[in-house]
C-alpha cells in the first residue's frame, strides 16, 4: 500500500508514512529499476529498489536512495577535468594554429608586400628570397625576384645609354660651337687658337 515501514535515518519520524502515489505505481509496475525522484524530505535522489528477496509472495520492497549530487560527483569531476583539458587542447591548438600562420603566412605575405612597395617606389634592387610559407609564396617571390633582376638590368642599360647619349650630345654641342666659331674668322692663327681652346674645353 505504500506505506514506510522502516527508514534510515529518521526512522521514527518516517515511519507509518505513505509514499507518493506516482512513486507507489512506479515501484509497483517495475518491481525492480532506478528512478530519479523527490523524495519526501524534497531532496531528489538516485532510488534503485527491489522486492524483497526470498519471498516471492511479498509485497514488501527495499528503496535505496543516493543524493544526485553524490551519485554523480563522480562524474562531474571526470566531466568538468575533461573539459578543462578540452579547453586547453582548444587554446593550444589555437596558439598553435595562429603561430603557425603567423610564421608559414602571415610573415612571408608581409615580406612580399615590403618588397613590392620598395619595388614600386623604385628600389629595384630588393629581393625577397626564400620564404617560410611553402611552395606557392615561394614561387610568388621567385617571380617578383626575376621581375626585380629584369627591371634592375634594363634600368641600368637605360642609364648607361642617357649617359652615352649625354656624352655624345656635349661633343657633337662643342663641334657645333667650333663649326660656328671657325666659320667667323679666316686667319689661320685665330682658327688655330680656337680649336685649341675648344679642344682643351
Amino acid at each position: 500500500s505504500g506505506t514506510i515501514l522502516r527508514r534510515y535515518p529518521d526512522a521514527e519520524k518516517w515511519r507509518g508514512q505513505s509514499l507518493p502515489p506516482s512513486v507507489l505505481q512506479h515501484l509497483l509496475t517495475q518491481g525492480q529499476a532506478v528512478a530519479d525522484h523527490v523524495g519526501l524530505d524534497g531532496v531528489s535522489r538516485l532510488y534503485g529498489f527491489t522486492r524483497l528477496c526470498c519471498m516471492p509472495w511479498s509485497s514488501i520492497y527495499v528503496e535505496v536512495g543516493i543524493p544526485k549530487e553524490v551519485a554523480l560527483s563522480g562524474a562531474n569531476r571526470t566531466l568538468e577535468r575533461n573539459l578543462s583539458i578540452l579547453g586547453l587542447v582548444i587554446f593550444l591548438g589555437f596558439a598553435v594554429a595562429r603561430g603557425g600562420a603567423n610564421l608559414f603566412i602571415l610573415r612571408p605575405l608581409s615580406a612580399l608586400l615590403n618588397a613590392i612597395k620598395r619595388f614600386d617606389g623604385g628600389d629595384f634592387s630588393v629581393r625577397v628570397g626564400r620564404t617560410s610559407g611553402g611552395s606557392e609564396l615561394d614561387q610568388i617571390a621567385r617571380a617578383l625576384d626575376q621581375m626585380a633582376s629584369a627591371v634592375e638590368a634594363r634600368e641600368a642599360e637605360r642609364n648607361r645609354t642617357e649617359e652615352m647619349l649625354r656624352v655624345l650630345s656635349a661633343r657633337a654641342q662643342v663641334l657645333a660651337t667650333t663649326a660656328a666659331r671657325l666659320n667667323t674668322h679666316l686667319n689661320l692663327q685665330h682658327v688655330l687658337d680656337i680649336v685649341c681652346q675648344e679642344t682643351t674645353r
